[in-house]
């Protein structure tokens, strides 16, 4: 299968990739990271990342190769539209990075915003742009 959704990820610390060097949690949970969940889907490719932290980018080219890793939204190519999103980020940011973004669909961390008012205007924002939106959960919630 060839993989055809173009992936962003918003964020690159610890929820998106880090986590994954406890070799005692990967005993027990095969897909600890967003990363490792991207790179073995069959139908996602994570081509793209944006993270301050100069060190994670270094960390997103060199062991995930990702091919595109820049610090800021306004870093990426003029020409780069990702099917998906990943946003990872403090809840604080994300009505920022949602209004200057376009794609079909977000997976966003929780909680989704700091108040039930923050999290209506993240909400209003994604029917308003008709971006698919799911909110991850933890996995000891879903056994699926």
């Amino acid at each position: 299968m060839k993989k055809i959704l173009k992936t962003l990820l918003v964020g690159f610390g610890n929820v998106a990739e880090k986590i994954s060097n406890d070799k005692k949690m990967k005993n027990f949970i095969k897909y600890q990271t967003h990363a490792q969940v991207l790179q073995d889907h069959p139908f996602f490719i994570c081509d793209a990342v944006v993270e301050i932290d100069a060190s994670r980018r270094e960390v997103a080219k060199k062991k995930w190769n990702i091919p595109i890793v820049v610090k800021t939204l306004n870093d990426l190519p003029q020409d780069y539209l990702p099917d998906v999103v990943v946003l990872t980020t403090p809840p604080e940011e994300r009505i920022k990075i949602l209004k200057n973004i376009n794609c079909k669909g977000i997976l966003v961390e929780k909680p989704l915003g700091t108040s039930l008012n923050n999290s209506k205007v993240f909400y209003e924002l994604c029917k308003n742009k008709k971006i698919k939106t799911q909110v991850n959960f933890f996995r000891r919630f879903d056994d699926k």
